[in-house]
């Protein structure tokens, strides 16, 4: 099993969501898994399932946004199973119409996704990871891609990529491998739903569809396990083609530009 005997701390588990994914994901391939997250309903139900299945879990309530309540998490986590292994940050906010937003919908747009869901709970999970001189963090980033009313999204996700490379310079001599998956439209993500619908989505997108949450869990079962021991500081994207035809389609237009000025 990929992950016998790891213990990982998954936030954000939203029903039918790419934390629920990767929480079921996880137990199935041998990890105690502890959930963190606000909604006890989609937490209960993803506890459900993992215990079902003779998977080993623990839910923790909690705003992520709090420092004394992601320390508290940490500290119970390592309590109950005498380590920390994984860290995976997949909780996140969203600000609706971002161009209107005040600064009360703006700031706890940051304050969850880069300060509570990766500064802190890194910091805490981090503590516990170099007792034992190992560990996996992985972020999860939302590729947004110029569209209307992602604005804020878009902010956010760039500064969560650049944080991920900054901490895996920073925890390599502590052997604390931070990886990022920087995933595209999946239908279930509730941000993407509240951006556009899932028809519309697809539409710039290779492979013409959305992804599904078990895809992208599946690439952050990767970073997380051994067999991803040589690799850090890197974005793994999971979107179907789309980065990569919003890229050419920019550069195109570029050089276009750049040659009717020749």
């Amino acid at each position: 099993m990929r992950l016998k005997d790891k213990v990982a701390i998954i936030t954000g588990v939203d029903a039918a969501g790419i934390g629920h994914a990767t929480a079921l994901l996880f137990a199935e391939a041998g990890a105690t898994v502890v959930l963190l997250g606000g909604d006890a309903q989609d937490g209960i139900e993803t506890i459900t399932l993992i215990r079902k299945g003779g998977g080993d879990a623990l839910l923790l309530n909690l705003d992520i946004a709090r420092e004394s309540d992601v320390k508290q998490a940490c500290e119970d986590t390592v309590r109950a199973f005498g380590k920390l292994d994984i860290l995976v940050n997949s909780d996140a906010g969203f600000v609706p119409r971002a161009s209107e937003a005040g600064l009360g919908g703006w700031g706890r747009f940051p304050t969850v996704n880069a300060i509570g869901n990766t500064a802190l709970m890194n910091r805490y999970a981090v503590e516990a990871m170099k007792r034992q001189d190992k560990g996996a963090i992985v972020n999860i980033v939302t590729l947004s891609g110029p569209r209307p009313q992602s604005a804020a999204c878009g902010a956010t996700s760039a500064a969560l990529m650049q944080m991920t490379r900054e901490m895996a310079v920073d925890l390599a001599p502590d052997n604390i491998r931070v990886n990022c998956v920087c995933h595209g439209d999946v239908r279930s993500v509730k941000s993407l739903e509240k951006i556009e619908s899932p028809d519309q989505s697809a539409a710039g997108d290779l492979l013409s569809r959305t992804g599904r949450p078990s895809e992208v869990a599946y690439a952050i079962l990767f970073l997380a396990s051994d067999e991803a021991s040589f690799i850090t500081g890197t974005n793994v994207v999971v979107d179907g083609g789309h980065y990569g035809m919003v890229k050419s389609s920019f550069q195109q237009r570029i050089s276009s530009r750049v040659a009717s000025f020749s």
